[in-house]
């Protein structure tokens, strides 16, 4: 008997399942063309479902049915990168009790091929409508019987680098005294509610984390620190688990029910450490490198990054050196993804003369079998055609043509002096590309340091004037838009590329490779892609300590975008424009793009995105902080940014988020006639929205501001003390300004004037 269910959320979608994990298996194969592959291996027919999923029991190849908690989210989500093409499959089931015969209308989400089956019967198969993009299915209806009705669906995949694995199911009517069951045993359904509806709701406080009532199961506490990570058991019979260190900066609880584990995560961002370099430029310059060289134990690192800083340092170590070579010589070998990263750094090696002879043979045998292009044969999953990709795969082209003359290269076929020639005219064409219309990936905090380290390679390494003047001169722009978009030692801003770590920008690859570049003038950051700039010739620009500092203001363009930067010496506001001129085009799906971002201090940043999907797990590109589902309009004036959504019914995503640092403002005033707002030192910021907006703690704590609707606006502003004199003048200035949205026409005012 049932005595336990979950329940549809409120919008219907049944989060609630057991599944088999997925299944990868090597492609293997002749087919070179994406979706060939896809075709060859995702059959026409469906198979057959299995039979009678129970949790803990057998399940299709050799697996075991595992419950899955959904936290927050509405997916299934089992995304993840592969280096590799590979061939993905996975099975879920749930139990559907319904109280009388009824047909419900349904929607299936998905970015894959999915088959449903509705006890032994296949109802559907949905294929998502573009690659890599989450759509959803047309509403299909399933009759359901009275009692149990058991639902399975058949998940298949071609894996390409990064490849979303994910489902959602969504009862567009939700019908009354609805239960959702796990298969088997009715027990474990129970069981697994408590456990849920427990995890479901905890808190955080600054002392630990917090539950309504005693853990109803043995519970298990990890608590990260930055210099350890600590288990620890949650005591029985006590509703709250104290930490006593005041530095914890991520948690996760874990409970164990059902032979299995589910386990919650918590982030403390107020808690996540910031560091100044405190010393001379030589002597942080020489920490970084000794950090990049050792791992957290201080044992010598074994990555090639870690071989580079050993050989700038002159502290060489043979054991982790040669396991570091020879892994990465595998790496390249089997060419998976980002062996073009690799290669460029065993290049950097052989050209700076590191290696004894068998160690220089074995890069010099990798570069001659490697494939440096789509031209040339070969069914891996290497990216070519992103900016830093296409980069460093010409780069390498043209150097390896150049460091081994008289040889022939296996894949292509080509001499040498073929292979160098064709990587020259390559790099041109990249480089005047560049010099013509900017980058692509501009700003961005993940691919900054990595297209630095193509054009450094080409610096140091070319024979060529006119690359070498024209690498160098790309290398002063990139490196000057960096320190122009720095405010009290940290770079942010727009980006064309972002990641996660758009969340503490004081983390990301582009601070570590600014900070190494101006020491003091930058928040200390590690690094390291900075081993490149560690052993350039390369001459760093004298003026960027003084860009970091100084008040700008101005308007660029970076591959068609205008940029609009406003930089005070109390905050500074950037923002990339959405408009009728732009690339970008508001109501569109959106990629990996940060549009915007305002900040009052190193740790207090503000920005607003609609999320590529429902939760903050997952590698969904675009994510749940980083890039934009759909893109907004957006302008900027001055100081302030408007922007307004659209999201289309389409779009299994229905609200917009805001991350709001309140916890590190001096003042805060907030949900104050749609405004927040905050005074930082002599810094003011105010964020207004259309819309009522909550505080929601899932994984971020204390940050996020989030807003259920589709069609809203929202407006930052931020201005200084020295326009108005404290935070009651600013709420004044503010609530005088009287924005106003009108979502049936997308209109927003300001001041009585139309702005969007």
């Amino acid at each position: 008997m049932l005595i336990d269910s979950f329940q549809p959320d409120d919008a219907g979608y049944i989060r609630h399942w057991i599944h088999t994990g997925t299944h990868a298996k090597d492609y293997r194969g002749t087919q070179h063309e994406e979706q060939k592959i896809r075709s060859s291996v995702i059959p026409d027919t469906p198979y057959q479902p299995p039979a009678m999923p129970s949790v803990g029991g057998p399940a299709p190849d050799a697996r075991t049915w595992r419950f899955h908690y959904p936290g927050q989210n509405t997916y299934v989500d089992f995304g993840t990168f592969h280096h590799a093409v590979r061939q993905l499959s996975l099975h879920a089931s749930t139990v559907l009790v319904s109280n009388k015969l009824q047909d419900i209308p349904l929607r299936l989400w998905t970015a894959n091929t999915i088959d449903l089956w509705q006890d032994q019967q296949h109802k559907s198969r949905y294929t998502r409508a573009n690659r890599k993009q989450v759509s959803g299915s047309p509403t299909a209806v399933i009759s359901l019987k009275p009692g149990q009705n058991r639902l399975t669906v058949h998940l298949q995949e071609l894996a390409v680098r990064d490849t979303p694995f994910l489902f959602a199911f969504q009862l567009l009517d939700i019908p009354e005294g609805l239960k959702i069951a796990v298969p088997g045993n009715p027990a474990a359904t129970s069981k697994l509610v408590t456990a849920c509806d427990w995890l479901d709701s905890l808190s955080v406080s600054s002392t630990g984390v917090e539950a309504p009532s005693p853990p109803p199961f043995a519970v298990e506490v990890t608590i990260n620190r930055p210099s350890q990570s600590i288990n620890r058991t949650w005591m029985t019979g006590n509703p709250q688990f104290d930490w006593h260190e005041p530095d914890i900066y991520s948690s996760q609880v874990e409970v164990k029910e059902e032979g299995q584990r589910l386990s919650r995560s918590f982030e403390i961002p107020a808690n996540f450490p910031i560091s100044t370099p405190g010393e001379s430029l030589d002597e942080h310059r020489s920490d970084t490198l000794v950090k990049i060289s050792t791992t957290a134990t201080r044992e010598p690192a074994q990555s090639l990054f870690a071989v580079l800083a050993r050989h700038a340092l002159e502290s060489p170590d043979l054991e982790a050196d040669e396991t570091a070579l020879r892994e990465s010589l595998d790496f390249v070998s089997n060419r998976l993804d980002c062996s073009d990263f690799r290669l460029a750094a065993l290049l950097r090696l052989y050209a700076c003369e590191w290696g004894h002879t068998e160690q220089r043979n074995m890069i010099q045998m990798a570069a001659l079998m490697f494939r440096y292009w789509e031209d040339e044969e070969g069914n891996d999953a290497m990216a070519f055609n992103s900016e830093n990709h296409t980069l460093l795969f010409h780069s390498c082209q043209y150097l390896a043509g150049s460091l081994f003359p008289g040889e022939t290269f296996a894949t292509s076929n080509r001499s040498a002096a073929e292979q160098r020639d064709l990587g020259r005219t390559r790099c041109l064409e990249w480089l005047n590309e560049r010099h013509a219309h900017g980058f692509e990936e501009y700003l961005s905090s993940t691919y900054t340091p990595i297209t630095a380290a193509g054009l450094l390679n080409l610096v140091d390494f070319s024979d060529d004037k006119e690359i070498r003047t024209s690498a160098t001169a790309l290398l002063d722009q990139l490196l000057r838009q960096l320190a122009e978009h720095t405010f009290d030692g940290v770079t942010t801003g727009p980006q064309g590329r972002v990641y996660r770590s758009v969340l503490y920008p004081h983390t990301s690859p582009a601070q570590g490779l600014l900070s190494y570049a101006t020491g003091a003038a930058s928040v200390k950051s590690i690094d390291p892609w900075s081993v490149f700039l560690a052993t350039s010739s390369y001459s760093i620009p004298e003026e960027l300590t003084s860009l970091t500092n100084r008040p700008i203001s101005r308007t660029y363009h970076q591959a068609s975008n205008c940029i609009l930067l406003h930089k005070t010496a109390s905050y500074i506001v950037s923002s990339t424009q959405v408009a009728e001129e732009s690339p970008l085009v508001a109501g569109e799906p959106g990629y990996q793009e940060h549009l915007w971002h305002a900040s009052l201090s190193q740790d207090c940043h503000v920005f607003v995105n609609h999320p590529g999907t429902t939760s903050d797990v997952g590698i969904s590109r675009p994510g749940y902080w980083n890039g934009n589902g759909i893109l907004p309009s957006l302008t900027q004036w001055k100081s302030t940014v408007f922007l307004t959504y659209n999201i289309p019914r389409e779009h299994p995503v229905s609200f917009t988020h805001a991350h709001w640092p309140a916890d590190v403002f001096d003042e805060v005033l907030e949900n104050d006639e749609g405004w927040h707002l905050g005074r930082q030192g002599d810094g003011f910021i105010g964020l207004w929205c259309s819309e009522p907006v909550s505080l929601v703690d899932d994984v971020f704590v204390g940050r996020e501001l989030l807003a259920r609707s589709r069609k809203v606006a929202w407006i930052v502003w931020c201005a200084d003390t020295t326009d108005l004199p404290n935070l009651d003048a600013f709420r004044t200035s503010c609530l005088s300004s009287k924005p106003r949205y009108e979502p049936t026409r997308g209109d927003l005012f300001w001041d009585d004037r139309q702005i969007l």
